[in-house]
């Protein structure tokens, strides 16, 4: 063989391998991205499940609000049971705590990804009946006022304060609250609480006033809900009590252009019951008997209400949480007009947003007063009824989020290791349930006024309630786990039979 024919055999055997190792390196590399394709891809679904497990959990906590909003624990389903909701699944468990708050922890899980949210609420908020005696504009306490407490059980019975340390009462303003004294009297101001003038306003106190509690600034202003006020069918005309000794009850839902009660007559509204009219006027001499032994009494007043010194206002029951004097109006531009100058007691909440309110000294008052401005006579006394923050006739308790946070994932069978959510499911023989029934509550005992105008009680299934046989809805009470909770006042539930019956106007209360 000849040199030449020898180094051609060389170069192209150099050749070949060099072909081989280029095509080994390049297949290399090509498993390699397959390889990291593969990861990349699994991660992005990893990632885009984790997403949507992330909105699974949120829907199951609104879902839980939305228990908690008609009274329930707020427990749903369960890691035994989840329920279904699109194409994931969730459960969320609720843990009561104190003040009457619940923490909510909701888990949702789709294909490869898990989730889990926690919310901590307040069950229920009279936004209004817990702002005490308020006046959104200003606030004024006369000499010798004294403001304290009173308490309220659920059995009715009352109390200054209640067994160990009373709670504080409370005067609150978007601006500022001056309060007199004159120590010359021997009977100085006391205010047995806590004054929050508003966040540029300042607590103007006397030489001699005495605040038990802060008198700081508050942090925000104050802003109200919404209010409703009922229609009560077509108006009867004008009420006019005529003659000396004459007296009228009204013990059922009515609607009037005017009320006058004039010297010498009485007017009597026994609950259960509402009146809606344009004015309200009780002369001097005249008396009205708020009568909340059998079921509370709502005044919702459009146009005015005056009370003339002289008057006289009794309340038989004296539970201010049945009682509510609403002074409102349809028209945003105009206001309702209330003045009480009459003497006596009054046990409820007044609520006259666009109104100053007077209360004189010898006119006892038990809840609670939110008015465009507030002033309260001489040697006035005024309790606030601490049972208002939760509860209260004609007023919305709506749940109020305290805070939120995420968590980690707790460990179950269906969240413990990788894995699809759909094959461990089946894998493991679990049962879902879908959502709109996966709450544990399914007795209720509800307290409404039948639309005969009876006073009622419902007890038995929720899928069972004669919807159609009621007129408005008081309270409910859920059993679980062979236990009744807290008798509330949902707003989602009253006013779906408020609004599927038309006894409601909406009016803005600010």
């Amino acid at each position: 063989m000849s040199l030449r024919r020898k180094n051609r055999d060389d170069q192209t055997g150099a050749a070949l391998i060099s072909s081989l190792f280029f095509v080994t390196l390049v297949t290399a590399m090509g498993a390699g991205l397959v390889q990291l394709s593969t990861v990349s891809t699994k991660k992005q679904i990893v990632g885009i499940d984790t997403t949507l497990a992330l909105y699974v959990a949120e829907a199951g906590l609104s879902e839980a609000f939305l228990a908690v909003a008609q009274g329930r624990s707020g427990m749903l389903a369960s890691p035994e049971e989840p329920a279904e909701f699109g194409t994931g699944y969730f459960w969320v468990e609720a843990t009561s705590l104190p003040n009457d708050q619940v923490q909510l922890e909701s888990t949702g899980m789709v294909g490869h990804g898990r989730f889990t949210l926690s919310m901590v609420l307040h069950r229920s908020i009279n936004e209004v009946g817990s702002l005490g005696m308020c006046g959104l504009n200003d606030v004024t306490i006369g000499a010798g006022a004294q403001l304290d407490t009173l308490e309220v059980t659920s059995e009715g019975e009352r109390g200054e304060g209640s067994p160990g340390e009373p709670k504080p009462t409370k005067v609150r303003s978007n601006g500022d609250i001056t309060v007199f004294s004159n120590e010359s009297t021997g009977s100085p101001t006391q205010i047995n609480g806590n004054i929050h003038p508003g966040p540029n306003g300042i607590a103007d106190l006397d030489p001699g006033v005495i605040v038990t509690g802060t008198t700081a600034s508050s942090s925000r202003g104050i802003t109200l809900p919404t209010f409703k006020i009922p229609r009560l069918g077509p108006s009867r005309g004008d009420l006019l009590l005529s003659g000396q000794g004459a007296n009228i009850t009204l013990d059922s839902d009515k609607a009037y252009d005017n009320i006058n009660v004039p010297s010498g007559t009485q007017l009597t509204l026994k609950g259960p019951m509402r009146v809606r009219l344009e004015n309200l006027t009780v002369y001097n001499g005249g008396q009205i008997v708020i009568d909340t032994t059998e079921g509370p009494v709502g005044i919702y007043s459009t146009g005015t209400t005056i009370f003339d010194s002289g008057s006289n206002l009794v309340n038989v029951g004296e539970d201010p949480t049945q009682c509510s004097l609403f002074a409102l109006t349809t028209d945003s531009s105009d206001k309702s007009i209330i003045s009480m100058q009459g003497s006596g007691a009054f046990f409820g909440m007044i609520i006259a947003p666009k109104s100053p309110v007077d209360i004189p000294g010898n006119l006892r008052i038990a809840g609670s007063i939110v008015s465009e401005s507030l002033s309260i006579g001489a040697d006035a006394h005024i309790s606030f009824t601490p049972q208002l923050e939760k509860g209260g006739f004609g007023v919305e308790m709506t749940p109020t989020i305290v805070a939120w946070q995420i968590l980690d994932v707790p460990d179950t069978l269906l969240t413990r290791g990788p894995g699809n959510i759909d094959s461990k499911i089946q894998l493991n023989g679990i049962m879902t349930k879908l959502s709109a029934t996966s709450a544990p509550e399914v007795d209720v005992k509800m307290k409404y006024l039948s639309t005969t105008k009876m006073d009622t009680t419902y007890v038995g299934t929720a899928i069972a309630i004669p919807w159609t046989d009621i007129d408005h809805v008081y309270t409910v009470q859920w059993k679980k786990d062979g236990l009744y909770l807290d008798e509330r006042a949902p707003k989602v539930i009253v006013d779906a039979v408020d609004e599927k019956t038309g006894n409601a106007d909406l009016v803005v209360g600010d």
